[in-house]
């Protein structure tokens, strides 16, 4: 039986299907580890949990996408219904996060702590007879090019199981500018309102042609994609997230979703 393993953030487990999922249907078993807001050091340790959890094999492959730097991890068990990991996403687009770690904030100890973490991984991996490659959401090189005092780094971002141009890079060449969304906040005295925002995930189209360019000997199933983007063309709010949702789509959210402890 030939299973597929993903990890990741957001670009790999969101309110739509993505690259994972896309690829998930052409395995006989498929488990999405992906949390959306989840940093490196996280996406590391739930792929140590999934290896002691599962006897991998020859038949498996693992995927790992990794994410930026400037996201803070803390497990707290059972934090949240869908998992116990904090989830932050980056730092820079949410002043009360930054608020939070203020005081022990330096980019340049995130960027050590998240390479470590790819080598970590990368070693663990290496002791199984799975297959299993890397990709990343965005460039890590150039960031690290900021931190010269960290260059003994580069042979991480060297090595061979990185696959494929980093997914926000190749999603920018098609000139995406988000979807428009809305989003109902808290408001003063409790009365909840809404306000516009931009989604800027890419669609299921989007990591279509990316995993077309990446993975080219392998066909996917273009007839799930199309539904899958006439479906979120319909939504306009984060709330219709919803079981009517999922049924149009006729996919769940959390269908192959793993919460891990």
């Amino acid at each position: 039986m030939k299973r597929l393993f993903t990890f990741g953030c957001s670009f790999t487990q969101w309110n739509w299907p993505t690259w994972a999922d896309i690829l998930g249907r052409n395995y006989d078993h498929y488990e999405n580890w992906g949390i959306s807001g989840i940093g490196n050091r996280a996406i590391a340790q739930r792929v140590s949990e999934c290896v002691l959890k599962n006897h991998l094999t020859d038949q498996d492959t693992v995927i790992i996408q990794w994410t930026d730097f400037h996201r803070f991890d803390q497990h707290i068990k059972d934090l949240f219904p869908e998992c116990s990991w904090r989830l932050g996403g980056s730092l820079h687009v949410k002043s009360t996060e930054i608020e939070y770690i203020r005081d022990t904030w330096h980019e340049g100890s995130y960027i050590y702590e998240s390479l470590n973490a790819i080598h970590y991984v990368r070693t663990l991996l290496a002791t199984t007879p799975a297959k299993f490659v890397m990709i990343s959401r965005t460039d890590m090189g150039v960031d690290l090019e900021q931190h010269k005092e960290l260059d003994f780094f580069d042979s991480v971002l060297q090595y061979p199981e990185w696959t494929g141009e980093p997914i926000q890079t190749f999603v920018d060449k098609l000139d995406y500018l988000g979807k428009p969304m809305m989003i109902k906040d808290a408001a003063m005295f409790g009365i909840p309102i809404s306000r516009p925002v931009m989604d800027l995930h890419p669609l299921p189209s989007h990591y279509l042609k990316w995993l077309t360019h990446t993975f080219p000997d392998q066909q996917f199933d273009s007839e799930f994609v199309d539904h899958a983007d006439q479906t979120v063309a319909t939504v306009n709010h984060y709330d219709q997230f919803n079981t009517d949702y999922e049924l149009t789509m006729d996919w769940s959210i959390k269908g192959n979703f793993v919460k891990g402890y």
